[in-house]
């Protein structure tokens, strides 16, 4: 059988660690098991290659019976506790529940016979076809984007989110916007027209309405123009990955039978169709001008796919 991927059965076997060690009792299969585990995880820390962990029966007696004496018979004593690991790694018990659970390969024990050495090895890695294929991510050219949060806005963006485009919420909306705008082009004037009153932290203050009233105004003309726009940092959490405002219709008619917009501050998330990891939605670049795409986590530069936010839906793009 071929050696597992390094990086992946690490992953699986502190996983395994993890669940031996949140046991109390162990059996004496599962001793060994768990010795098996700690000690490749020690040799791949030391930059040992995957071909060449292995342990004969010797090794394996002295992680559990360290006083045995050489005279023992080690394959008689360990191959019973090797056919039940096999059974263990092989039927549905709690390690392997535990690892589905975690989104973790199972995994197996593999016996090669090794010539010209220390006789029978006993290796662990990954068994290919004790996992399950539903477990296993198929590479796809096309990913579906969903919204799984809608965001509570902050005081000073409140007015902005969650309006209804029409009626009274659209003259309040309008009253801000108008309101932003009128605080972008005063305050310059009047810090450059009173300067000589003007003390150094009323006018600190000033530059702060200034840029905040700005940067509304800015954000809310591009959400008008392209119907959305990424979350400003001082609008959403900094953990809050792929948030936005946008532009979706109301599913409330108003009185002439019309569904008017809404503005909304939500969060989106997707897996790379390729190889499953989170998508970033990200400007496009110079080779996407204005647009926003999904970039993977793992490989931003090949892993690219088109963002549609109404209909929440990408293709590969590259």
């Amino acid at each position: 059988m071929e050696r597992p991927d390094i990086q992946e059965l690490m992953s699986v076997l502190e996983c395994a660690e993890i669940y031996f060690q949140e046991r109390k009792a162990l059996h004496i299969h599962e001793e060994l098991l768990y010795a098996i585990i700690t000690r490749t995880i020690n040799l791949i820390n030391q930059e040992v290659e995957i071909s060449n962990i292995g342990f004969d029966y010797s090794e394996l007696v002295a992680m559990v019976w360290p006083k045995a004496s050489e005279d023992t018979d080690f394959g008689r004593k360990v191959r019973p506790e090797l056919k039940k690991i096999d059974e263990c790694l092989t039927t549905d018990n709690a390690l392997n529940q535990y690892l589905h659970e975690k989104g973790k390969r199972r995994l197996e024990l593999n016996r090669p016979e090794i010539a010209g050495g220390k006789g029978n090895k006993v290796i662990v890695w990954l068994g290919l076809q004790a996992a399950d294929s539903s477990d296993h991510h198929v590479a796809s050219d096309k990913v579906q984007y969903q919204i799984v949060r809608l965001h509570k806005p902050y005081f000073w963006i409140k007015p902005f989110i969650n309006v209804r485009v029409a009626g009274i919420s659209a003259w309040i909306f309008l009253f801000s916007l108008c309101l932003c705008i009128a605080f972008t082009f005063s305050i310059p004037y009047v810090i450059f027209k009173y300067s000589h009153s003007v003390g150094p932290l009323a006018a600190f203050g000033l530059a702060i309405v200034f840029m905040l009233s700005a940067s509304i105004s800015w954000m809310l003309y591009r959400l008008l123009e392209d119907g959305l726009i990424k979350a400003p940092a001082l609008t959403v959490r900094l953990r809050d990955a792929n948030a936005f405002f946008i532009l979706a219709r109301s599913e409330q008619r108003t009185e002439s039978g019309r569904l008017p917009l809404e503005i909304k501050l939500v969060s989106f998330e997707a897996k790379c169709g390729v190889c499953g990891d989170q998508l970033m939605i990200e400007k496009g670049g110079r080779r996407y001008r204005g647009q926003y795409i999904g970039k993977c986590s793992l490989a931003p530069l090949a892993h690219r796919f088109s963002f549609d936010h109404v209909l929440k839906y990408g293709v590969k793009i590259n």
